[in-house]
């Protein structure tokens, strides 16, 4: 059963809700990874913004530092369990602007193709797989 929740800055929601997602229902709300540290968070670094219709899904914490979902007033979602998902686009749009923070907006495709067997590259060094049937 879904719950509801009001978000805004002054209640920050911790993304460790393994197995759930929240569904942005009203509003956006932006997620920021914070350091934690004797028992309260420090500074935030804005990620990205997800949008009324969208989800955000679960984000482990690690080595001292966790994520938060901050909204702003009027901004709501609803909790449910990631199982009742019933959206294959919404859980997409999560995946790529995950992709996208990471990646950065569109794949360097100029990057060296790593020989296939290899499996590691020197530090600091990058490289890409290969490009078979790959269409666009």
């Amino acid at each position: 059963m879904p719950i509801a929740l009001a978000l805004d800055s002054r209640r920050p929601i911790l993304l460790d809700h393994h197995g759930w997602v929240l569904e942005i229902v009203a509003g956006h709300v932006d997620i920021f990874a914070v350091d934690v540290g004797d028992g309260g968070y420090g500074g935030r670094h804005h990620l990205f913004r997800v949008e009324s219709g969208d989800i955000v899904s679960d984000l482990r914490s690690a080595g001292g530092l966790s994520f938060i979902a901050v909204g702003t007033d009027g901004s709501r979602a609803s909790a449910r369990c990631r199982a009742e998902l019933s959206s294959e686009a919404q859980a997409t749009r999560w995946i790529e602007r995950l992709a996208r923070f990471v990646a950065g907006p569109a794949p360097l495709w100029q990057l060296a193709e790593v020989a296939e067997g290899e499996a590691a590259l020197p530090p600091g060094a990058c490289g890409r797989g290969p490009m078979r049937a790959c269409s666009g």
